[in-house]
């Protein structure tokens, strides 16, 4: 009855209301009991393994978290260490003791460490 009355005086409550029940309309309640769904399992039920998966989809590999490292320097190679303030005996690459560890040498340079990176596949 209220909301009759609210639909004929018009105005910005009366449209509110009507959108609201043009929302409403189309639901329809049934008497089965309420449950819970999981979306990410074709189940519906939840399962860690399924949860794992969904988290994992949004989230960097191995290989990409590493890959994002390196392009940030924060791999802990003896010239970034020594540039962000570790004292370190020598900053000579210590697989080949050949020339200074940087990035380019370890992974470029260095015969060892390039054998070591192309076994690994990054």
């Amino acid at each position: 009855m209220v909301w009759g009355m609210l639909l004929k005086t018009g105005g910005v409550e009366s449209e509110q209301l009507k959108n609201l029940i043009e929302l409403l309309t189309p639901i329809v309640l049934t008497s089965n009991p309420d449950m819970y769904t999981w979306d990410y399992d074709p189940s519906g039920t939840f399962l860690v393994n399924s949860a794992r998966r969904h988290i994992d989809s949004y989230t960097l590999s191995d290989r990409g978290y590493f890959l994002w490292r390196l392009l940030l320097n924060r791999i802990p190679i003896r010239s970034i260490l020594v540039d962000r303030g570790v004292d370190l005996e020598s900053i000579l690459c210590p697989i080949c003791q050949a020339g200074q560890e940087d990035v380019s040498h370890f992974f470029f340079q260095c015969d060892v460490g390039r054998q070591i990176w192309k076994s690994v596949e990054l």
